[in-house]
This record gives C-alpha cells, structure tokens and sequence, in this order.
C-alpha cells in the first residue's frame, strides 16, 4: 500500500541519497558526505569540492550569511555550490544492487526500476509516487502544481493553490489592500513621529513581501504586452495574406481571361471568323478595347487579330461610334507566304438587338497598309 506524506508533515528532516545492497562496492566519491548513500542529483561545494547530493546540500548545510563550511572550515559570505555533471556522469556507469528486490544494473536504470517497482510514497495533492521521502518533500515544496501555500501578503492568510497564485495576487481584494496600505504607508512617512519601531520593522516586512508579487504582476505585464504584439502581427499577416490571396485570384481570373483571347482559330470553310462580343447600354460612351482570339486563314497560313473600340466623331464631339480593325500578326510561315494580303477582307457589325443595324465594309487588299507585311511580334 502507498504511503502518502503531506505538505504538514514534520518528521525529521530526510536523507537525500539513493539506497543500496552494495555499498562496499561503490567508491566513496561516489557517496554523498552528509547522508552516506549514493549520490542522488550530485552537487560540490566550490571552496572543498566535496560531492553532496542535491536535498542535502540544500537542506543539510546551514544558510547563515557568512558561510563556514563544515568539511574544510573555509568561511564564505555565502553557501557556494553547483550541480555536479561529472559526478552525475561518472554515477551512470557504477553497478548498483536493489535494495528491496534481487534486482542488478547500472545506477542509470536502477532510478528507473525503482521508480516503476518500489515508489511507495505519494503526494496526497497530485497523487504521483515517488521513491525516496526526500523526492516527494521537494516535490511538495518547489514542483507541485496542487500544492496548496499560505498568502502572506498584507495579512491576508488564505490558503491558495500554487498554480493560482498569481490570480489570487491580482485579485481585486489584494488591489484594494495594496491602495490602502500605501496610502497608510506614505500617510505614515510624512508624519514620523506617529510611527513606531515596532509598525516600522511590520511595514518593511509587508514591503518585503510585496516586491516578488509586484515582480510577478510585471511579468505578467509583460507576458500579456509580448502576447498581443504577438497577436497584432499575426492579425497583419492574416489580414496581408488575405490581400495576397484575393489579389492572386484576381489575377489567375485575368489571366484565364486573357489566355482566352489567344487561343488560335481557323477560318471555317465559308473563309469566315466570328468575333462575338456584348456592349451594355451606354458602353460607348466610355473608353475600351477588346481583341480577338488569334485567327488563322489556314494553319500554315496568315495569322491576324480583330479589334473593335469607341471612336468620337470629328465633326461633333459628343457623338461617337464603334470601330472594327483586323491586324496581321507575324508567324512562323511568314517565309513562304505572299504579301501584302492578297484577299479581299469583309469586315461586318451584326446587329444582335434586333433592330437590324448592321454594318459592312470590305478592305481591297491593294488599298491598305495594314495588310503589308509585319514586322512586329504579338505580344501574349
């Protein structure tokens, strides 16, 4: 059956080393100074270099400012150590013997099988097992996110859970407290004959304990402000890639239009290309271009384009009226082919409103310049 410990337990303070069957076995800078078991999570004492493991270190040596060691009497203005990589290293390797169950192997996997075979001792908050009394204090104290710790600030005294202090410090009661106490605190500086020895020493504790709550509520602040930077430039680049994304339809939309207006067609059989298009009511009276798909007489033959556009008439300005032109294109066949154009060209307006309007012209082949040979390259 697991044995749980809670934070209120008092027992006497517990070793932090790892237990075995072979002791004589393991080398003695292998071995923690203060509890006499295998090094667990080594540290060295920098004025010594004596290898403690890390619970004993901190828990087994005093904390007075000055420090004097205890190994070499060396007097510091405090305790100085570091964790140890080589001894944590060298551990790996060593032969280790259970000392509950027949188990053998290296220390790095011994953790591991007790861990898994032999962790009796369980945080009565989190419920997670732990193997050695001193795992699960530390636990208790520094890493559990359960754990339950005594507001201290301005006398508030209420039990918080560890993973909710910050709101609790933040909370309106503690905003309304730290006001107060600082109006009484400034109230108080300005009058000092008002103040006790004794209320100057209990202000300076409070002050004390407001410094790491005011750093954390900074933190915060500045958690928060990185959080919305953050947010802000992503919205940017949402909104930026948005733009992108329309534009880029936009323009594959253009193109698959324009592409249309190149593709190739040949006469039919009657010599005859239809250009078929629609002009909305009033659309004259505005600015436009349209052309045609590239038309082939054969497909070894000549190539051209048809292009219609508002004119204004010169003689009054305010009329206008829709032009047709056919251009000659270059092609590939030019070599062989007669020039100029040495067919006769109808070109005709079919009136598609039903009032009949229809316009025709032919182009003698001899009269007209355009029918000359290119010279200039269609550009797609």
């Amino acid at each position: 059956m697991n044995q749980t410990i809670t934070s209120t337990d008092k027992n006497n303070v517990s070793l932090g080393g790892i237990e075995v069957r072979n002791y004589q076995q393991i080398e003695s800078t292998q071995m923690c100074q203060i509890c006499q078991r295998v090094l667990l999570y080594p540290y060295q004492l920098l004025c010594c270099g004596i290898r403690l493991c890390r619970w004993c270190s901190k828990n087994g040596l005093s904390n007075n400012q000055p420090f004097v060691c205890p190994f070499c009497r060396e007097e510091q203005q405090k305790k100085q150590n570091q964790a140890d990589r080589g001894a944590a290293r060298e551990l790996n390797t060593v032969l280790v013997d259970c000392y509950v169950c027949d188990w053998s192997g290296m220390y790095r996997d011994y953790l591991e099988h007790l861990g898994k075979e032999h962790a009796v001792l369980k945080c009565a908050d989190c419920e997670e097992c732990f193997v050695a009394k001193n795992l699960l204090e530390e636990h208790r104290e520094e890493q559990c996110e359960y754990r339950s710790v005594r507001c201290d600030l301005l006398g508030c005294g209420e039990m918080v859970l560890w993973s909710n202090v910050e709101a609790h410090y933040s909370s309106t009661k503690h905003q309304h407290l730290l006001l107060e106490f600082l109006k009484q605190y400034l109230g108080y500086k300005h009058t000092p004959s008002r103040i006790k020895y004794e209320q100057q020493v209990e202000y300076q504790e409070l002050v004390d304990t407001l410094v790491p709550v005011i750093e954390i509520l900074a933190d915060d602040w500045t958690r928060l402000k990185s959080e919305l930077d953050e947010s802000k430039n992503k919205t940017e680049q949402l909104c930026s890639e948005s733009k992108l994304e329309e534009s880029t339809s936009k323009n594959l939309a253009n193109t698959k239009k324009s592409s249309s207006c190149f593709q190739t067609v040949l006469l039919d059989n009657g010599g005859m290309a239809i250009f078929p298009f629609t002009l909305q009511p009033g659309g004259i009276n505005s600015p436009f271009s349209l052309t045609s798909p590239i038309c082939k007489t054969a497909p070894c033959g000549y190539s051209f384009v048809l292009n219609t556009f508002p004119t204004i008439n010169e003689e009054n300005h305010n009329e206008r009226y829709l032009s047709v032109s056919i251009e000659l294109l270059c092609s590939e066949y030019d070599a062989i082919l007669s020039f100029p154009f040495p067919y006769k060209i109808f070109l005709c307006l079919h009136d598609q409103s039903g009032q009949g309007k229809h316009k025709s012209v032919m182009i003698p082949s001899s009269d007209c310049e355009v029918l000359i040979r290119p010279t200039i390259i269609w550009q797609k």
